[in-house]
Order: C-alpha cells, then sequence, then structure tokens
C-alpha cells in the first residue's frame, strides 16, 4: 500500500510538472519576466516576450546601441520598480494589473525646455548662430544627468499590461499606455510635443 502511494504521488508530481511546462509561462510570470528584462536593459530577453513586431526590431536595435540617447533610456529603466497583481484571462488574451514607479521625466524634461527656450532667446537677441547640434547634446546630457539625480522626483503608474497567446506562448502587446509607465511619462510629452524620438519602441 505505502508502495502504491509512493508510486502515485511520483506520477501526480511528474504529470504537474510536464503539464507546467506543456503549457508554458503564465500571464503574470511573462509580465513579470519582460518588466525585469527592461530594468535590467536585458533588450534581447525583453524582446521574447513582445507580441508587437517594431517594437521586437527596435528592442533588438538597443542591444548593440551605446548612444546618448539610449543611455538616457536605459537609465530610465534601471530606476524603475513594480509589482504584478491580479490576472484577467479569457480566451487568447489577458491582462496583468502592475504598478510601476519611476523617475517623472516629464519634471526634467520640463524644466530642461524651459531653460533652453530661455538661452534660445537670449541666442537669439544677441546675434549669434545656434549651433543645433551642441544644443542637442547638451539637451541630452542634462536629461541623463536629471535622472541620475539622487533627488529627482518619481512617478507610480497603475497600468494593465495586454498579453495575446500566440503559439501557445503568452506575449505582451507593448501599447502606449505601457510605454508611459516605463518611461515616467516620456511618451505622453512626447505626443504633446509632435516627437518620438526618445521613444525606445517606436510609434
Amino acid at each position: 500500500m505505502k508502495k502504491t502511494f509512493i508510486f502515485m504521488t511520483t506520477i501526480i508530481i511528474a504529470f504537474s510538472l510536464t503539464a507546467c511546462n506543456l503549457f508554458g509561462p503564465s500571464p503574470d510570470e511573462v509580465a513579470t519576466d519582460f518588466l525585469t528584462s527592461v530594468q535590467k536593459g536585458d533588450w534581447e530577453k525583453a524582446s521574447k516576450y513582445v507580441n508587437n513586431k517594431d517594437s521586437k526590431k527596435t528592442l533588438k536595435e538597443l542591444t548593440s546601441s551605446k548612444d546618448e540617447e539610449t543611455k538616457f533610456i536605459q537609465d530610465i529603466f534601471k530606476k524603475m520598480s513594480f509589482t504584478v497583481g491580479k490576472v484577467n484571462e479569457a480566451d487568447k488574451k489577458a491582462t496583468v494589473e502592475s504598478t510601476i514607479k519611476t523617475v517623472d521625466t516629464k519634471i526634467i524634461l520640463g524644466t530642461i525646455i524651459q531653460e533652453a527656450m530661455q538661452e534660445a532667446l537670449a541666442q537669439a537677441f544677441s546675434g549669434e548662430e545656434t549651433d543645433d547640434a551642441a544644443v542637442e547634446k547638451e539637451m541630452t546630457n542634462k536629461l541623463i544627468a536629471g535622472v541620475n539625480e539622487p533627488s529627482a522626483k518619481k512617478v507610480t503608474n497603475k497600468v494593465k499590461i495586454n498579453l495575446v497567446k500566440v503559439n501557445g506562448d503568452w506575449k505582451v502587446d507593448v501599447d502606449q499606455e505601457l510605454l508611459n509607465a516605463l518611461t515616467g511619462g516620456l511618451t505622453s510629452i512626447g505626443e504633446e510635443m509632435e516627437g518620438n524620438k526618445l521613444n525606445p519602441f517606436g510609434k
């Protein structure tokens, strides 16, 4: 009787492990792995969890990119913390309620733009020519410094991460709400300015 019980228990455990492997990670596990990969700057791994083709391509490009604008985005993600909560699953779609906290880039960018406008006005009245490349580089450096400032204010966003099942695996649909939370409001101010240059995932 005892041997039979041990045998049946072993079969049940083996079946459970096989079933877990068969159905793959759950929506909340995929969401957690995706956010962790983004946080660590592991673009290659993060792209594996993404459903959007454009977003996946851009993430892979970031793997080898080392320019200043990419560093700015990476620094934002490094400051990020998150929690993953309730999962709602229906058919081949799911949502994972998440809370994402990172540096408030709207405040940083707003301050820098204000300073840049004042400098531009001063140069205009002085008759000096503006070096656009130098101004852009200076702004990027200020953005990097602002993100890494220890006293930089942070913003918390509650967002529902959307996932779809593709060939049996859950994939993250990267939408504007998620992007805005990941970048601390950068994409929303980017839309207001009709610019997406600093958006790491594209449109």
